[in-house]
C-alpha cells in the first residue's frame, strides 16, 4: 500500500557518495528536496548567511556613500546658488531643503 502521496512528497531525496583524497575516502551524504533544491549544510548556510551579511553591509554603505554625495552636492549648491542671486526661500525649494538648512549652509 505504501505511504499516501501527500507525506511521500514532503520526504528529501538523499544521494551518497564519496571522494577519494590522499588515499583515504571521505563519505558524505546530500539531500535535495521534492522540488531539487539542495538542502544546505549547516556550514554551508553559515556561509551563505556571512555572505548575505556582507552583501547587505556592502549595500548599506553604498547608500551611505551616496547620501554622502548628494549632501556635499547640496552644500557646495547653497553658496554658489546664493551668489547668483537666488533668495534664501528660493534655494530651500530648489534643493528640497529647509530655510534654517540654507542659512545654517549659506
Amino acid at each position: 500500500m505504501g505511504l499516501p502521496r501527500n507525506i511521500c512528497m514532503r520526504i528529501p531525496r538523499l544521494l551518497s557518495g564519496g571522494v577519494r583524497q590522499q588515499n583515504q575516502t571521505q563519505r558524505w551524504l546530500r539531500w535535495w528536496d521534492n522540488q531539487g533544491n539542495l538542502l544546505l549544510t549547516g556550514s554551508e548556510q553559515a556561509r551563505l548567511e556571512r555572505l548575505h551579511t556582507e552583501q547587505e553591509r556592502q549595500r548599506a554603505e553604498a547608500e551611505r556613500q551616496r547620501a554622502d554625495r548628494v549632501e556635499q552636492t547640496q552644500r557646495d549648491a547653497v553658496p554658489q546658488l546664493l551668489a547668483m542671486g537666488l533668495t534664501v526661500e528660493q534655494v530651500a525649494q530648489a534643493l528640497s531643503l529647509s530655510v534654517e538648512e540654507v542659512q545654517r549652509l549659506g
